[in-house]
Order: C-alpha cells, then sequence, then structure tokens
C-alpha cells in the first residue's frame, strides 16, 4: 500500500511489492556530502545528478527524505508520485522503491529513524505501515528546521536534531490520523476541494450546501466527523499551508501574499500564520534563505 497525502487527507494506493537491492543504515545512493549519527538517528544530505536512476531497492532502517532541491520522480512496481521542494516522503523499512532525479541538481535531506526510538513506537502507529508523501504543513517545515540545524552543526545542535526528530513523527502520524480518505464521501470530498480551490474564505456554509446538495447542518457535522476540524478551521489551516508553499517559492511581497489569500492585511496575515506556525511569516522567509543549498560555486 502506498499513502499519499493531499489536500488534509491521505490517499491509499494498493501496490505490489518486489525485493530489490538492500541498503544498510546509512546508505544512500547520490554523493553524501556530509552525515551526522545523534543518539542512534542517522542524518545525511545527498546530491543527485540530472537524470539520476537508483536501481530498486529497500532499506533497513525507516527514514524519511526532504527534497530541498529538484524532482524527484519515485516508483513502485504498478504506481509512481513526483514530489518537488519541499516534499516530505517517508519510507517504511523494507518497502522496495526506485527514484529517478529530474533537474540540475537534486539534493536530499535524509532522517533515519534511530532502532531504539524505532522500537518504542505502537504497533498501529501509521508510520510503521505505509509509505507516505507531504507536501507542506507542520511536517515538512519541522524537517526544514532539521536541515537548517544540520548544516550550522553548533554544539546545541545534536540535541535540537534530537527533540526535532521526536517532534516530526508525533506530527507526522497526526496529520496521518486525521483522515481515512476510504471512508470520506464523495460529496464531502466535493466540499474540500472547493476549499482548497478558495482559500479567499468567500465560500459560506449555505453557499456550500447548495452546490453539493446536502443540508448544512449535517454538512457541517460530516466534515468535522472525517477531517476533525470545523470547516473554517479547515479553509484557515489550508490558507497557511498555501502561504509557506508561497514564501518559500516565490518574491511575492508579503502584503501581497496576505491579501491574495483573502487576509485583510499584512499583520491579520502575521498574527495567524504565527498562531499556526509558531514564527512571523518574515523569520520563516528568513529561515527559508538559510536553509537554501549554496548554488555559488
Amino acid at each position: 500500500m502506498l499513502a499519499l497525502r493531499r489536500g488534509g487527507c491521505v490517499r491509499l494506493i494498493c501496490m505490489r511489492k518486489r525485493i530489490g537491492a538492500r541498503r544498510r543504515a546509512g546508505s544512500f545512493y547520490g554523493t553524501v556530502v556530509a552525515s551526522k549519527n545523534v543518539r542512534g538517528w542517522g542524518f545525511s544530505e545527498s546530491i543527485f545528478t540530472e537524470g539520476t536512476i537508483t536501481p530498486l531497492h529497500t532499506h533497513d532502517v525507516a527514514f524519511f527524505y526532504l527534497v530541498v532541491s529538484g524532482i524527484c520522480q519515485e516508483s513502485f512496481r504498478n504506481t509512481e508520485r513526483v514530489n518537488g521542494s519541499p516534499s516530505l516522503i517517508f519510507q517504511p523499512a523494507g518497502e522496495p522503491h526506485r527514484n529517478r532525479w529530474k533537474g540540475l541538481e537534486g539534493r536530499s535531506f535524509n532522517i533515519e529513524i534511530g532502532r531504539r526510538f524505532a522500537s518504542l513506537l505502537d504497533s498501529n502507529c501509521p508510520l510503521v505501515k505505509e509509505p507516505v508523501s507531504f507536501e507542506g504543513g507542520q511536517p515538512v517545515w519541522i524537517a526544514q528546521c532539521m536541515c537548517r540545524e544540520f548544516r550550522l552543526f553548533d554544539p546545541f545542535s545534536s540535541l535540537a536534531l534530537e527533540g526535532l526528530a521526536m517532534e516530526l513523527v508525533a506530527a507526522c502520524s497526526r496529520e496521518l490520523g486525521r483522515c481515512d480518505e476510504r471512508t470520506v464521501p464523495n460529496w464531502l470530498r466535493q466540499v474540500r476541494d472547493m476549499l482548497q480551490e478558495d482559500l479567499s474564505g468567500r465560500l459560506g456554509l449555505s453557499e456550500i450546501s447548495a452546490t453539493v446538495g446536502i443540508h448544512p447542518s449535517h454538512l457541517a457535522r460530516s466534515f468535522r466527523k472525517h477531517f476533525h476540524c470545523s470547516i473554517g478551521e479547515y479553509q484557515r489551516k489550508a490558507r497557511i499551508q498555501r502561504a509557506m508553499e508561497k514564501l518559500t517559492s516565490s518574491t511575492t511581497p508579503i502584503c501581497e501574499t496576505a491579501l491574495e489569500l483573502g487576509f485583510f492585511d499584512q499583520s491579520h496575515f502575521s498574527r495567524a500564520f504565527k498562531c499556526e506556525i509558531g514564527i512571523s511569516p518574515r523569520q520563516f522567509q528568513r529561515l527559508r534563505r538559510i536553509g537554501a543549498p549554496d548554488t555559488s560555486e
């Protein structure tokens, strides 16, 4: 099974597995430019030239990898997914997969889960079972912070990395536990898509219910049941996630981003962003610049 997280949910795709080349702990394809081991957790950064294709392989240790730059096309026996920057991918131990890197230079930041920590995870933890891809949101933000700590690596970075690694596992597990796509009615998927497409906040409950032909009170109850938040809370989180993507990949001024996403002004946007992420949009942009790869050579 493959779990692909889009629009706040996880889509499960059946696939057949085939055993391929085996990579032991700390072993990754590409050119590993730096690596560290912190209390059993493995951290490394890899560079891939354009067109690099890995054979079908497995890893002895469960791990995350953050696509820092480039595009990584990940293939399984009967499915593919394309991961751009920034995307965070989790692979359980023993899961066969193949990667193809596109773009002038691909970079990944790799996070191997410590064996001792992995043994403490409950067998029902979603991360024990399925591969999953996160596109934006809290898990990607935490991984980007980890990448920054890894590159700086001062006397306090070991403590910071270990704490962030545990926080990452918790954040990913929480995201995965929010919604099982298989149980979501088609009309509710339509509602979710409407909210994703119009982040201005102009859509009202009455307008949405009329569009899908469902009574407003039933719609509101069903939405909270499946997505564990209200329609307003969902759209607020979706707007912040879109803002993170724009702040990462665009040079658009913060005030213009705020208005484009339906906030009253930059002050309103900054308060909402800091409430959700923990830092201001400007601080987020500054950290992204520090964590970006050096391409001056």
